[in-house]
């Protein structure tokens, strides 16, 4: 949190959201476009924003704002910003954001943006601040306790309510966020030695034999008192909500495609570990992710490893390294994320581009091939081991962005 007095009073910016918010940069380049002669181009950390070419000029300050980024309903309606135009202050006119207030990812003529750019003095007047109330390089979503924007959500009919056996997120702790490469790169040393794998797009699990609430006795069921000590139990959960709890004693599984992946591995779950992997292909006869069915037939589905963590009764959690990770789950029947390649980072950087907009099984034997043609794949992780968790950057696709934007539309139609 940044704080900034302001004509005598303390004004809060806020970051809640690594990879989806506002940063302020010095525009110190505008790119030419091939066939867009009226609009010039703004690169930051991968991303390219696409503006006309009177609008900003070299040196201004502005407010970049990557794709699935959604803005404030109050500051696209008071900046005639909607597409509808009986959404915006002045209902004459019409702008580029959906109801969704989504920063969309296009392609214009085979030139694609992907983020959105706001003047800073704009923003500025509108919040009534002065010129030096942020200092180039800061992010941030919230003002004042006000948000300005926030990462988008599609809507989703997964109920993000607490299984009915609550269970305490210390013995199944969510998968931590993977960041943006480019905005990273300072946390990198030349000679950091680095595992690049296939992103694959499909939904997050996490599966543990860990430590569970104790079944209640009869004696505590009659007087409704729950048990205060702990055994031995599975969970699984999906990135942000237990969903099913399984015990010598009892059994709580859903219907979900969380609680079959426990039906399937438990039994290959070794006491006091926590396997967190992405599970991709077919539910019954619905893709997980359209389009990125990675060629299994409808009614089949796959788990594949990407993390494998011991935790104590402490909740202490302690990672395995991406190679012994490897030699665990080949043992105890895992599958694991491909692995692209292992290269030190001083070399990675000068060819990590080789990775956008590609379809990886065409060069790399052991990617999972993709079941649609037109598509590329979403993009790469890059984990670096650390303790006692690794350190995970992810760069993806910029045509996996406007792949996303358009399935994010559709779904808030929907």
């Amino acid at each position: 949190m940044y704080l900034i007095v302001h004509k005598k009073r303390i004004m809060t910016f806020k970051l809640t959201h690594d990879n989806y918010n506002a940063t302020l940069i010095k525009v110190d380049k505008l790119y030419d476009l091939p066939n867009l002669d009226k609009l010039k181009a703004i690169k930051y950390a991968g991303f390219s924003a696409l503006v006309s070419i009177d609008s900003i000029k070299v040196w201004d300050l502005v407010l970049f704002i990557p794709a699935l980024t959604s803005i404030s309903k109050d500051y696209l309606h008071d900046h005639n910003l909607y597409d509808a135009k009986d959404k915006n202050a002045n209902t004459e006119v019409s702008g580029y954001f959906p109801n969704s207030g989504m920063v969309k990812a296009i392609k214009l003529k085979k030139n694609i943006s992907n983020a959105f750019v706001v003047k800073y003095e704009d923003f500025l007047k509108y919040y009534n601040l002065s010129d030096s109330s942020l200092e180039v390089g800061m992010s941030f979503n919230e003002v004042d306790g006000k948000v300005f924007c926030y990462k988008y959500e599609p809507p989703t009919t997964q109920s993000n309510a607490p299984s009915k056996k609550e269970e305490d997120r210390k013995y199944i702790p969510e998968h931590f966020d993977t960041h943006q490469f480019l905005r990273e790169l300072e946390n990198y040393q030349d000679e950091d030695v680095v595992y690049i794998t296939q992103k694959l797009h499909g939904t997050s699990v996490i599966l543990g034999n860990t430590y569970v609430t104790k079944e209640p006795s009869w004696f505590q069921k009659l007087f409704n008192i729950t048990p205060s000590w702990r055994e031995m139990g599975y969970l699984a959960s999906s990135r942000r909500v237990i969903k099913t709890k399984s015990t010598s004693a009892n059994h709580y599984y859903g219907t979900d495609i969380w609680s079959e992946c426990l039906k399937r591995y438990e039994q290959n779950i070794p006491k006091n570990y926590l396997i967190y992997g992405e599970i991709i292909w077919w539910i019954g006869e619905v893709p997980i992710q359209e389009g990125y069915t990675y060629n299994l037939p409808k009614w089949q589905w796959e788990l594949y490893v990407y993390r494998v963590a011991f935790i104590n009764e402490d909740g202490i959690v302690v990672d395995l390294s991406f190679e012994t990770m490897q030699s665990f789950c080949q043992q105890q029947g895992f599958k694991v994320v491909p692995l692209l390649e292992k290269a030190v980072m001083k070399n990675f950087m000068k060819e990590y581009e080789k990775y956008l907009d590609k379809v990886y099984s065409k060069e790399y034997k052991n990617a999972i091939t993709l079941s649609d043609a037109n598509l590329v794949d979403e993009g790469i992780v890059i984990r670096r081991d650390d303790y006692p968790i690794p350190y995970n950057t992810k760069l993806k696709s910029p045509l996996f962005y406007e792949y996303e934007t358009k399935n994010s539309e559709v779904a808030s139609l929907n």
